[in-house]
């Protein structure tokens, strides 16, 4: 989710976008084009220019190519869950929500300098299980480490 979308932008710019980026690209974002849906779906009114009543066949087409485009992501969300070989739907939506494993940059030079990127932050990742933090040797050594 948004720790690998992060993750992939300091690779590719060198940079680590904010907590204003992470705030907005998480919450936000998703909220506000939520409302915009729910918005244009109460106040719609049927195509007209000045006198002129557009068909009702017009009315559907625009309904079609705005159902096919929203329709996108829970469809292959869907099918990608159905996909997994999990045996429990929170395992398979756990699974469908992981990165494959050949995901990364397609250059053989660009992948490995990226994977260095990816062990090195899973290692210095504090982890928390139960309310407790846990901090391995590895994430130890990076705290101390100079910025």
């Amino acid at each position: 989710g948004l720790k690998n979308i992060c993750r992939d932008l300091k690779f590719m710019l060198r940079f680590q976008p904010g907590i204003y980026w992470r705030v907005t690209w998480s919450f936000f974002s998703p909220v506000i084009l939520g409302m915009i849906l729910v918005y244009s779906f109460v106040q719609f009114k049927p195509l007209k220019y000045e006198d002129y009543d557009y068909p009702d066949w017009a009315d559907a087409i625009g309904w079609m190519l705005a159902g096919v485009s929203t329709i996108q992501i829970p469809l292959w969300a869907f099918i990608m869950i159905w996909k997994q070989k999990s045996d429990s739907l929170s395992g398979k939506i756990r699974e469908a929500c992981k990165p494959t494993s050949d995901w990364g940059p397609a250059d053989p030079a660009n992948k490995e300098s990226w994977q260095e990127l990816v062990d090195s932050m899973e290692k210095c990742e504090v982890k928390y299980h139960n309310g407790n933090i846990i901090v391995s040797p590895e994430a130890e050594a990076c705290l101390r480490r100079p910025v």
